[in-house]
């Protein structure tokens, strides 16, 4: 097969750094102050207060595969009777 061979020259020029801003030294805001806090009483989760489920996208129709797998189970059983009796 046919190869080739290139060579690559990479130049790197490094970029000037960010000076230190005095407030970066102040403690930051944490995300989890807002969060609820954790009932000690009670450490089971809560369940949503709605019952239905999501819409997912799938709307096929489950008994038309149902049907399918029926039908291919019963070519399956009358293939096996009658190769049984081909050898009777």
């Amino acid at each position: 097969g046919a190869s080739t061979t290139k060579k690559a020259t990479v130049t790197v020029i490094e970029k000037d750094k960010p000076k230190p801003n005095p407030d970066d030294n102040k403690p930051k805001p944490n995300p989890d102050d807002n969060k609820p806090k954790p009932n000690p009483d009670n450490n089971k989760p809560q369940a949503p207060d709605n019952k239905t489920l999501p819409k997912t996208g799938d709307g096929s129709d489950l008994s038309l595969y149902a049907m399918l797998a029926g039908l291919s189970g019963l070519m399956l059983i009358a293939v096996g009777v009658r190769e049984r009796r081909k050898k009777l």
